[in-house]
């Protein structure tokens, strides 16, 4: 029996698969009790192909007919029946139901001449001391050589049913396995808890139909986005003087967004394609680190274009800010264009570079496209702390010039009733910072909600297709953790969401006579156009001077 419990160590280890149909057809076709197939099999065999190709081995036996209890032997050996009723899906706790001993010393006694004369080597599977032996043990669970027709004894069901504890150091060791599919050299990239294996190319939901809405509705969002920045592109080209400093920054960060609208619509065209490797075997891994030159290219363009676009509120903040603060004047500022630039692609380039040396990219199953790979590092040091630095730096420079604002106004007045243009600006900055903040800092606590549910996920993931993997199912319940489909959607609709900030600007009059649009509004401005000119008078000289340092 000894060797016996260590042959079926595998089955006792990890929980058990109950297939709905026999692996081997002759099992189905010959015996009433084998309706359904259990694995691991007694050689801890965990997927078909492997059963199939131990049973071809052993034709020679079946063709000449050598005992009228082989096919039993190998049945209950390579393909053994479920227990009880026969449930279909995983069974945490059983092991299969073992030929008896005699049963395999018969099928050895007929077949050891035919053995000898095909050259067949005697395997492990007729080392029939590894199993029960019912003539001194009568109580034993194992199928005696009998009428294959009859059905299994019910004593045996009930046996099968009782937990066994096993060494929770050999558990831990078999209860998890990666896929061949999955599997690679790199031991840093881990799924499920399992070192050198790749995440599925599966979006982890309950309903495929729930990726499909995701993916149209972001299409529909990348559109919309792509119009509203390219709309203020064109403003810009058609009225040059109107996108000055302070205003210029809206005009960068219009053109991040564009494209990186641009590059999700066009990933969305064929997701599968732009995230996921070929597959041999049924399942595919998702691209991450060096491997595709294309997720490596999307991954750079929209990460880039994202801190750029961040970096380029900042400078709208801090020309506002520090204007106020420091008296500079705008035809400074305006001279000092290059550093801006610098100031801000430079930070954009630098995050990215490092990104993609110390691979940390990954596809998104969803849209197709290579963000941050999901480790909790990641996201802390790519995408929290310099939003988080960033954000504090531009409150930080607003709070400051507001503070100047007050002091102004307590000198001479309320600064927002002579300046009224110095109070559409700071309604303007305002709404755009809200619009570019609020959403930005929603995805960031989106994605850290998902950083620290990845393992639940996976884990998920890996106990429900372990069965179809060919792969041992680890013991317990399934955590049943899945992406809720409106929490993601939530996530990709903050991720593009800033894009619209721009609006803040372009939704007035003036960008309608920029296309050459006349209406109500045309006259409107030029009515305020006229009072802002009469604000040149003596007694508002002061206030003008603030307007322009603005």
């Amino acid at each position: 029996m000894k060797v016996f419990w260590s042959s079926v160590l595998p089955a006792l280890t990890t929980a058990a698969i109950c297939l709905k149909d026999t692996v081997l057809p002759v099992c189905g076709g010959n015996f009433k009790a084998y309706n359904s197939t259990f694995l691991p099999n007694l050689l801890g065999q965990w997927s078909a192909s492997e059963v199939a190709q131990t049973a071809a081995a052993l034709f020679p036996l079946r063709a000449v007919g050598c005992s009228a209890h082989l096919d039993l032997f190998l049945c209950s050996t390579l393909s053994p029946v479920c227990p009880g009723s026969n449930p279909e899906g995983v069974l945490p706790y059983l092991i299969p139901i073992p030929p008896c001993q005699n049963l395999c010393e018969s099928v050895v006694s007929d077949c050891a001449g035919i053995m000898e004369e095909f050259g067949i080597q005697l395997p492990e599977l007729f080392n029939c001391r590894q199993f029960p032996d019912s003539r001194t043990q009568p109580s034993a669970a194992c199928i005696p050589p009998s009428n294959p027709t009859e059905p299994l004894p019910k004593s045996l069901i009930k046996w099968t049913k009782t937990e066994i504890k096993i060494d929770p150091a050999i558990s831990k060791g078999l209860q998890h396995q990666c896929p061949k599919a999955l599997m690679i050299s790199d031991p840093s990239k881990t799924f499920a808890g399992i070192a050198s294996c790749e995440k599925p190319c599966e979006p982890m939901v309950k309903e495929t139909r729930d990726v499909t809405l995701v993916r149209m509705v972001m299409a529909v969002f990348c559109v919309v986005s792509a119009m509203i920045s390219s709309f203020s592109i064109i403003i810009f080209l058609k009225d040059r003087k109107r996108f000055v400093y302070p205003e210029r920054p809206t005009l960068y960060f219009a053109l991040c967004y564009f494209i990186i609208s641009i590059t999700v619509l066009a990933t969305l065209i064929s997701p599968e394609e732009s995230a996921c490797a070929a597959a041999d075997s049924g399942i595919s891994a998702l691209f991450s680190g060096w491997k595709s030159s294309q997720c490596i290219a999307t991954f750079s363009i929209v990460f880039f274009f994202q801190v750029a676009a961040t970096m380029w509120w900042l400078v709208l903040v801090l020309i506002w800010g520090l204007s106020l603060v420091l008296d500079l004047n705008l035809d400074v500022i305006e001279s000092k264009g290059r550093i801006l630039h610098l100031f801000a692609w430079t930070p954009a380039l630098a995050l990215t570079t490092i990104a993609v040396l110390q691979k940390r990219i990954s596809a998104d199953p969803f849209l197709g496209i290579c963000a941050l790979d999901g480790d909790l590092s990641s996201f802390y040091f790519f995408s929290l702390l310099p939003l988080v630095t960033l954000t504090l730096i531009g409150l930080i420079t607003f709070i400051a010039g507001l503070k100047k604002l007050l002091c102004v106004s307590s000198d001479f007045g309320s600064v927002f009733t002579s300046a009224p243009k110095l109070e559409q600006f700071l309604f303007r900055i305002s709404a755009f910072s809200c619009c570019f903040l609020i959403p930005k800092i929603a995805e960031e606590i989106l994605k850290m909600s998902f950083s620290s549910l990845t393992p639940l996920l996976e884990s998920t993931w890996y106990h429900e297709n372990c069965a179809s993997l060919g792969v041992p199912c680890p013991l317990g319940v399934s955590p049943n953790e899945f992406i809720e489909p409106l929490i993601m959607l939530l996530r990709y609709v903050f991720f593009i969401i800033p894009s619209w900030a721009p609006m803040v600007w372009l939704a007035n009059g003036k960008s309608l006579r920029a296309w050459g649009i006349n209406s109500d509004t045309n006259s409107a401005g030029v009515e305020s156009s006229l009072e802002d000119s009469s604000l040149s008078s003596s007694q508002h000289s002061r206030d003008e001077s603030e307007i322009h340092t603005v």
